[in-house]
């Protein structure tokens, strides 16, 4: 079973890179988001809505903008210290 969570996590986390740096994922998962997301994970539900609402605005990936993204909803009053230790440290992994 553990190799079956650590398969799944990886795709995840390849899944995200995916959508943060290709044009084309951004917009082919764009196809299929729904409000409240693809994915288990909440940090991963918050990457990917900013990726998705990027590529609809501009018609490309975030790159490195996703770190702007992080910043502005980390200062608000939305953001939760567990999601947003988790959006962290996967963008610390990320760069």
């Amino acid at each position: 079973m553990k190799v079956r969570k650590s398969q799944d996590a990886n795709l995840l986390k390849r899944t995200l890179v995916a959508m943060i740096r290709d044009d084309y994922t951004a917009g082919a998962v764009a196809d299929k988001w729904t409000p409240d997301g693809l994915f288990g994970p909440p940090y991963a539900n918050l990457l990917g809505r900013w990726c998705i609402e990027h590529h609809a605005e501009h018609g490309k990936a975030p790159g490195q903008s996703i770190m702007d993204y992080f910043a502005d909803w980390a200062a608000s009053p939305k953001s939760d210290d567990k999601t947003a230790d988790n959006v962290e440290a996967f963008l610390r992994h990320l760069s």
